[in-house]
């Protein structure tokens, strides 16, 4: 418990409001799409990150598979379009060739990670950093959480009155969809 709530305090503490806030604006401008590709580590916060701005805005894509379906994936990202990566530590080496090729040709990053320097491209983007200190086997996940849910909220922030119409058509859909049992 000690440990989470550290990885909560320094996460908030660490964060450049300047940085999130200039994410949320590449995440929120409908003339870009977004890309999302979390490492095999982070697969958990980067879905429901990628899931969540769906729902919020359109163009979004998670990016998954084999490091010859990445790289196919990302062949269709457009100069100024949005390359959310998330990634701690040890930078798997398909993650860090997938995301630099992407944003040699263009793509704008968008990094969270738990460390700078790390090995990503930065270049033209911003970076977000989280703590995942744990005293078990494995880091922990929450700080990258916190700033998942602080980018999402941020782009919610923006158009709170579009968002509410796009959620309302969502709602009635699911509902006329019979997506919810009673």
């Amino acid at each position: 418990r000690t440990a989470e709530l550290a990885n909560v305090d320094q996460t908030l503490a660490g964060l450049d409001p300047a940085s999130v806030q200039r994410a949320v604006e590449l995440l929120a401008d409908p003339e870009r799409r977004i890309w999302v590709m979390p490492s095999s580590q982070l697969t958990g916060v980067g879905s429901r990150f990628g899931d969540e701005l769906s729902l919020i805005r359109s163009r979004v894509r998670m990016v998954d598979g084999s490091e010859f379906r990445v790289h196919t994936i990302l062949a269709a990202a457009e100069p100024g379009d949005v390359l959310v990566t998330f990634d701690m530590q040890r930078h798997e080496a398909w993650l860090v060739r997938a995301q630099r090729a992407a944003v040699a040709r263009g793509a704008v990053p968008i990094v969270v990670t738990d460390r700078l320097p790390c090995s990503l491209e930065l270049t033209g983007g911003e970076a977000l950093t989280f703590s995942c200190e744990t005293p078990g086997p494995f880091e922990s996940q929450v700080g990258a959480v916190i700033v998942a849910n602080l980018l999402v909220n941020g782009v919610v922030d923006l158009d709170r009155a579009g968002l509410a119409d796009r959620v309302d058509v969502l709602e009635r859909v699911w509902a006329d969809d019979q997506q919810f049992s009673s």
